[in-house]
Order: C-alpha cells, then structure tokens, then sequence
C-alpha cells in the first residue's frame, strides 16, 4: 500500500511539474515557412513565388521596407540594425579617444537584375584582361568576392553591407576597433559575418567580406530552403554569362558560411523550421 501511494505521487508530480525540455518545448514559439515569408508570398501560395523570392526577381517595394538612402531590408532586419547602431553610438560617445567610425549601411538588397549587371561587367572585364582565360576561370576569378545573380544572400533581404567593400579599412584603417566592436557585439542582434577567413570554410566559397553583415535568424532558414529547392533541381541557375558552369558550382558557394552563424543560432528562440511541411509549399 505504501509503495502504490508513493508510485501516484511520483505520477502526480510528473504530470503537473513537466520537465525543463518538456517546458522549452510547449512555449517556445516556432516559425513556419508562412510567417518567415512575406506576406504577399505566402498568400499567393505557390513554391515558384518562392523561388523568386529567393532568387531576388522581385522588386524591393513589394516585399520590404525602406531603411534609408534607397537601401531596402526585411522590416525586422532594419529594426535590429537600429537597435545595434544605437548600442555603437553609445559606445563611441563613452570612447571618443578612439575615434570610432559612423556605422552606415553601404549596400543592401538587390534583385536578380542588378547582381546580373555586377557579375556580367566582372565577366567582361577579366575576359578582356588576360587573354586565353577560359569561362571556368573567368567564372572562378569573380567568384572571389561576387555572387552569381540567384545565388546572392542580398537578395533576401537580410543581408547588408557596411561602410566600404575593403577588408582593408577593416583591419588596418578607420574601420578597426569598429570591426572589432560587431565581432564581439552584432550577435546580440541576431547579425554575423556569414564569410569570415576562407580557411576556416574549407577553403571554400568565397573570400573574406569583413563588411558583410547577416541577420541569421531568418537568412539561415532562407539558405535551406534555397538549398533544398536547388537540390530537387526546382532552382536552376541561367540568364548569364557563364551560367552553365555556375549551375554546377552554386552549392559550394551558397553553403559556405561561418559556422559562428548556426551556433549562435542554437541560443535563439523562434527559429522557423521548414521541414516541418512535406514539401515546403505553403498550404
């Protein structure tokens, strides 16, 4: 008798104080591929509005905001860049001996068209430059430090770019101890640095950006589901120079990101799950 009476207790006790992992699991808030997606996407509910969307053909105005000077982002992506820049500007106010940078936003989304335009001009420059350059090299040369239209994060609209395009000014000039400051800071944020040293990817992908700046909890889950689409051969890469042998190569260029962006990700809540649908078409 005594032992049934403790068994119901450990019972009781079980079923009303449910375990800390029991607990994370009925509050936390999950995301699904309809509330990650911009609202216009998600009602039109079919997968090739997806993939346009995920490969920048769209245009700006009709799925994000406008932060400032023509530069368009995801309206939560400017809120947590405003939130970090006033954080910066505190700073630098209690540091004025360091002569610390303005922090400002040099580049933002761009649609398919205008990647386009960056990745044909690079094409056409080093084709002329050095002679007897066959496309796969022309091709490897700009894929240093530019993206094939369709395979850019910028076309998310979470992905932005700051002050200059020189790892430079980042690391020896003007930008230093402000480089220093997102490295150790932009994560509170939800923002890392998706192409650190190439060393650290593998050797890899593309070459270091230290202005490239990414609001992980919503690119990470965008850059699985590109993934995923370009696996089942939905997304194709095309309408370019070169595209023929950027169809085989966008992969490694698209997955070769910082591991520091899916750490910090672990201690986030609300992260959207697209495997939770069959198919990851909107229903």
């Amino acid at each position: 008798m005594k032992f049934k009476k403790i068994l119901i207790l450990i019972m009781i006790f079980h079923f009303c104080f449910p375990s800390e992992s029991e607990n994370k699991e009925k509050t936390q808030e999950e995301l699904n591929l309809e509330e990650i997606l911009p609202d216009k996407i998600t009602k039109k509910k079919n997968e090739s509005t997806i993939i346009n969307y995920l490969m920048g053909k769209y245009n700006s105005k009709e799925y994000l905001k406008e932060h400032s000077d023509q530069f368009y982002l995801r309206e939560e992506v400017i809120q947590k860049f405003k939130e970090m820049l006033t954080a910066y500007q505190e700073y630098s106010q209690k540091n004025e001996d360091k002569k610390l940078p303005k922090m400002y936003i040099s580049s933002a989304f761009r649609k398919f068209e205008h990647q386009k335009g960056i990745w044909e001009r690079k094409y056409k420059k080093y084709s002329e430059e050095i002679e007897d350059k066959n496309p796969e090299q022309i091709v490897s040369s700009i894929l240093e430090y530019s993206s094939a239209p369709g395979t850019s994060r910028h076309h998310w609209g979470t992905d932005f770019d700051i002050n200059t395009l020189e790892n430079d000014y980042f690391e020896i000039g003007e930008g230093k101890d402000l480089f220093i400051w997102l490295a150790e800071n932009a994560k509170k944020y939800g923002f890392c640095q998706p192409y650190n040293k190439r060393e650290l990817r593998g050797k890899k992908g593309y070459f270091e950006e230290k202005w490239h700046w990414s609001y992980y909890p919503i690119s990470n889950h965008l850059q699985k589901e590109w993934e995923r689409l370009y696996n089942t051969k939905k997304i194709k890469i095309s309408g370019f120079k070169g595209s023929e042998i950027m169809n085989k190569r966008a992969l490694d260029y698209v997955n070769s990101i910082n591991e520091e962006c899916f750490i910090f990700e672990e201690n986030m809540e609300n992260i959207p799950d697209f495997n939770e649908k069959e198919d990851g078409v909107i229903p």
